[in-house]
């Protein structure tokens, strides 16, 4: 496997394991009715960060 190829792979990983654990953390909130507000908004915050660091991440790659 390519550098290219092991990084796409190990991205897909990640990012699916992001996604489900943001999804799952929102449902629960939202079944015990604490999402809205400042939570809602740190949350989707949050993942904005994860995500930027994650494209830095990958970026940092293609820099070398």
């Amino acid at each position: 496997m390519t550098e290219e190829e092991s990084l796409s792979s190990f991205m897909a990983v990640i990012g699916g394991g992001i996604e489900q654990g943001f999804a799952e953390a929102k449902e629960i909130l939202g079944g015990l009715n604490v999402l809205e507000g400042d939570v809602s908004s740190n949350i989707d915050k949050t993942y904005e960060f994860v995500q930027s660091g994650l494209q830095a991440f990958i970026d940092s790659f293609s820099k070398e």
